[in-house]
């Protein structure tokens, strides 16, 4: 029968000596210790002889340790949940088991540390989760199970009976960039990296860039890029007359809207400059006033007649 090997450095309680809690534990998932609840988040369960060790060491709260796996030098960070692991083994969550690639009874060291409080952080969620309805709403009311985070880890968000995985990309206390910080009473500004598994979005062709030394044209007024001034087009001048040809405006021949389609006589008698009779805009003829008429008219004298007196 295996037995399982215990290493337990504590410094004694001297004057200016830092005091360590380190210890090495048989891994169990939260499955096989009947704790499925503890999957949902980022903490450990430690036997109750290391809460008592706790108590007398002076470190901060709340709790954390930094969990190594001895085997392959991989690491993480974490919180406790309660101290009622059976003597020599810890509960973790299966999705950190995973992380550190460890399997069920393998070996890790736990060393108690402390964090600084975080103020940004960056994540990498999958589509599914970006998906949701309000997925920060989510993300803040799972966190409520983590203690801390570290990055480079990939966390586990459960939520509607199923896991989401989260990658941290980036942990900031202010402008620094650290290794891991704690989310404990603080406030934290996150950003969302695009989903590692979306697809990529289809390309545009840039838009071909207007030469240096071309103009822009503005209607007819074209603006040149070196010179301010706007060019204005010169006038359209009409072409010189052939020398010895004679020009007479409106000497060309009309169309009829008559029903007999001939040509009105005025348009005839307009290219000899002589009108036979009147006509209307739709070239119809004008009856021609009688004779009598007319003559009566060409003998009108103005103030011609004779002028009466009343004595």
């Amino acid at each position: 029968k295996a037995t399982v090997s215990v290493l337990n450095w504590c410094s004694c309680a001297l004057p200016g000596v830092v005091m360590v809690f380190k210890k090495m534990f048989r891994c169990v998932s939260g499955a096989f210790a009947d704790k499925p609840g503890i999957n949902h988040g980022g903490k450990i369960i430690l036997p109750h002889s290391c809460f008592t060790e706790l108590a007398k060491l002076e470190i901060t709260y709340p709790m954390m340790f930094r969990v190594v796996n001895p085997a392959n030098g991989k690491f993480t960070h974490c919180g406790v949940l309660e101290f009622t692991a059976a003597e020599g083994s810890a509960v973790a969550p299966y999705w950190m088991l995973d992380l550190l690639g460890l399997e069920e009874g393998g070996i890790m060291n736990v060393v108690n540390t402390s964090l600084p409080r975080g103020s940004y952080i960056k994540i990498q969620p999958q589509k599914a989760f970006v998906d949701l309805s309000n997925p920060r709403a989510v993300l803040e009311s799972r966190m409520n199970g983590y203690s801390c985070l570290t990055k480079g880890d990939t966390i586990n968000i459960h939520y509607n009976d199923r896991d989401y995985p989260i990658n941290i990309i980036e942990v900031k206390v202010g402008e620094r960039d650290v290794e891991a910080i704690s989310i404990v009473e603080t406030n934290i500004n996150t950003d969302f990296a695009r989903p590692s598994d979306m697809p990529p979005s289809p390309e545009r062709a840039p838009a071909p860039a207007p030469s240096l030394t071309s103009g822009l044209s503005f209607g007819n007024t074209l603006l040149d890029r070196n010179d301010s001034d706007a060019k204005k087009p010169e006038p359209e001048q009409a072409p010189p007359a052939a020398a010895g040809s004679s020009f007479m405006a409106f000497s060309g021949s009309g169309r009829t809207l008559r029903p007999d389609g001939k040509t009105s006589a005025t348009s005839a008698a307009s290219s000899t400059g002589t009108s036979a009779y009147a006509t209307d805009s739709l070239g119809r003829p004008l009856r021609p006033r009688p004779q009598a008429e007319t003559e009566q008219k060409s003998s009108f004298t103005a103030f011609g007649g004779a002028g009466r007196s009343l004595k």
